[in-house]
């Protein structure tokens, strides 16, 4: 069996003490205290006191149930996220040679929250990170699909190329030699050079 406190540092009063009064010969009586260190209880000094005497002061102490309960050994601490620092947080300021130097802030402590609350929280951020994907991935596919088509290269148009009007009137060479020009000037002048004897019976494309 232990016992736990809400705060770091806890001292509980069992039984006060009685100073010593040398002038009537009375004999002072020591106090019966109980100190909690990190939120645990330590040993106490139980003089002639049984450990069962001290365990039933401890559980009679007004501030059972309150400031501190009774929980076992193995068991788990169930103040242990909540528990507060027992001193505050104090700013020192360095003094060199009688000037003041640097200060230094402590830290604050984080706020801790019970198991219970961090439990809530992470359920409900869970809930409000799913909403905010269902909303996001029809934003998020037509951006990339708008990406996709603008990053995509034109096709390039084939120039046209047009194409000269053939010229329908082909000269030949009278001769019969087989050979043709586009122009009649061309045909005469092959004619002047050509070694075939004309054929009476082939008719004159010049004429």
């Amino acid at each position: 069996m232990k016992f736990l406190a809400k705060n770091r540092r806890l001292m509980i009063v069992l039984r006060h003490g009685i100073p010593p009064e040398p002038i009537t010969g009375r004999q002072g009586t020591p106090g019966l205290y109980v100190n909690f260190v990190d939120g645990m209880a330590t040993a106490v000094a139980m003089g002639s006191h049984t450990k069962e005497e001290i365990t039933d002061m401890i559980l009679n102490h007004p501030g059972f149930g309150s400031d501190f309960i009774k929980a076992s050994e193995d068991g788990d601490d169930p103040f242990k996220n909540t528990r507060s620092k027992g001193e505050p947080n104090h700013n020192i300021t360095e003094v060199d040679f009688g000037h003041f130097g640097k200060k230094n802030s402590a830290p604050k402590d984080a706020q801790s929250l019970p198991p219970e609350h961090r439990e809530a929280i992470t359920n409900i951020a869970t809930a409000m990170a799913k909403e905010m994907v269902k909303e996001m991935i029809p934003q998020i596919t037509k951006e990339i699909s708008d990406k996709m088509v603008s990053n995509k290269e034109p096709e390039k148009k084939k120039p046209i190329v047009s194409s000269p009007i053939e010229n329908k009137t082909r000269f030949e060479c009278s001769k019969g030699c087989g050979k043709a020009s586009d122009t009649k000037a061309g045909i005469m002048a092959h004619e002047r050079h050509c070694s075939i004897k004309p054929d009476p019976e082939m008719p004159n494309a010049n004429m």
